[in-house]
């Protein structure tokens, strides 16, 4: 059996398979008549500072990085560049065989620095209105749009619908010493960005920070 068979007979179960102490006691009361603590009063005060969202598009993409203490680099661009080549071939499959539904993409570019290989995971966007966009490994959506020419032996995609998610699945497994550049999607849409989160190497999510 191909690998290529292998990929797309995967494809369903990866892609639907994903979903995304007690209180302490009160202080005592107490009679004395100290004077009231300032440092009560600041800690009662202070509250959590909602991070603004960051508008994002093709000519305004936006890179967050994550980084692990074993060496591990992985710089996510938010939107994916349109003239990157691998992003090229997953927006032309995507329309050449017909599918309808919204494509997003988010470039991953890995630098595994460390002793272990990296296997590119998921991550989520939560928007400027709360909304959180999940994506995930590219090579999952490619088998789910190849159901659209099924049997179309004669389609200019047929091949490609089996080599383009066996090539994202070996770009998306970075050995120790190299890099890869891969891509994630999503059926969604992203017009900004309040925060993200991604999967690191011990498959943990872990909010990552903005670049610059």
């Amino acid at each position: 059996m191909t690998k290529g068979v292998l990929v797309a007979g995967a494809v369903s179960f990866a892609l639907f398979g994903c979903s995304n102490g007690g209180g302490g006691s009160a202080a005592p009361t107490t009679t004395a008549t100290s004077a009231p603590s300032t440092t009560a009063a600041a800690s009662s005060s202070s509250t959590t500072t909602t991070v603004a969202a960051i508008e994002v598009s093709d000519t305004a993409p936006q890179v967050y990085v994550l980084r692990t203490k074993d060496g591990l680099t992985v710089r996510y661009t938010i939107p994916a560049p349109a003239d990157n080549e691998l992003v090229q071939r997953v927006e032309a499959f995507h329309d050449g065989v017909g599918e309808t539904r919204p494509l997003r993409m988010v470039l991953a570019e890995v630098d595994n620095q460390g002793k272990e290989a990296f296997e590119v995971g998921d991550l989520t966007i939560t928007q400027g209105d709360g909304d959180k966009v999940h994506l995930i490994e590219a090579w999952l959506y490619v088998g789910q749009w190849q159901r659209n020419i099924h049997g179309q032996t004669d389609s200019p995609f047929y091949t490609e619908g089996f080599d383009l998610p066996n090539d994202l699945v070996e770009i998306g497994i970075v050995e120790p010493g190299t890099s890869a550049v891969t891509v994630m999607a999503a059926e969604d849409f992203i017009t900004s960005v309040r925060s993200v989160v991604a999967r690191d190497r011990t498959g943990e999510m872990v909010p990552i920070e903005r670049e610059g």
